[in-house]
């Protein structure tokens, strides 16, 4: 998002940060066995499939916009042999471990739940 020049790119990172606090509410409430395995699953399920559909695909919108303008410039969803993403690289620096201030990434998400 940085690359990109993505304008909403903090309060994306915000929405993110705020559902790992979530998710560590529910691991909790799985422990203590208020929550089910099942209720964790639709709740985890409809936010995942309403961030997509709203914020994630603004961010495709805003590409979109870049590219038909010729902006777009980024290597970061690049195919195979050209960098990027798609090679295990990150897209900005040191935004794979969360160290742009935003907390733990979704790949730490991995250790919450001992997966």
């Amino acid at each position: 998002m940085i690359r990109l020049g993505y304008p909403e790119r903090e309060a994306h990172v915000f929405l993110h940060n705020a559902f790992i606090d979530e998710l560590m509410a529910m691991k909790a409430a799985l422990f203590k066995r208020t929550l089910s395995g099942p209720q964790f699953c639709d709740l985890f399920r409809n936010w995942l499939t309403r961030h997509i559909m709203a914020e994630d695909r603004k961010i495709a919108v805003f590409v979109r916009s870049r590219a038909a303008v010729g902006l777009a410039g980024s290597n970061a969803w690049a195919r195979p042999g050209q960098g990027g993403i798609a090679e295990g690289g990150a897209p900005e620096s040191g935004a794979a471990s969360g160290a742009d201030g935003g907390g733990p990434s979704v790949a730490d998400l991995g250790g919450v739940f001992g997966l």
